[in-house]
């Protein structure tokens, strides 16, 4: 699996796999948005020194995005992955935010934490499959850590 940068050139899809049924309804800030709305994020997201969004790429295919926002104050990254609906059930998320990880850390070695709502198990396996752990929860989200 190819991890690049995202590019302008993918927002028209990335657009499209967050407002995918099942992906909104495991955002945390879930409900459709609209294009102008997901434009405008996206460019200013490019744009962002803080931010990384890596597209995970099999050949021609796009896997999904992975995103890394830093928080100086706390020096460390949330993660976030989205697949693409056309790739789930391949096995393949895990492996998009194994090797997301691998390519942040390549500049930034520092802690990553992730935010996953109760409901999403499939988020919840994939992050502890690659060695994240529980650290807290309220009734809406579990609160983990990357142990690396």
């Amino acid at each position: 699996m190819l991890i690049r940068e995202a590019k302008t050139s993918d927002s028209k899809e990335i657009f499209a796999w967050r407002n995918d049924l099942l992906s909104s309804s495991m955002s945390i800030s879930n409900g459709k948005i609209d294009f102008k709305e997901h434009e405008k994020w996206y460019q200013g997201s490019i744009k962002d020194s803080k931010r990384k969004l890596y597209i995970g790429m099999i050949a021609e295919e796009k896997i999904g995005i992975c995103r890394f926002d830093f928080n100086a104050s706390e020096n460390c990254a949330e993660v976030s992955i989205n697949l693409n609906p056309e790739m789930r059930g391949k096995g393949l998320a895990s492996k998009l935010l194994f090797h997301s990880i691998k390519k942040y850390r390549e500049g930034n070695l520092i802690q990553l934490k992730a935010t996953i709502k109760k409901e999403n198990s499939a988020s919840i396996k994939i992050f502890k499959k690659c060695d994240f752990v529980e650290v807290d929860k309220n009734n809406m989200c579990f609160f983990l850590k990357n142990k690396g």
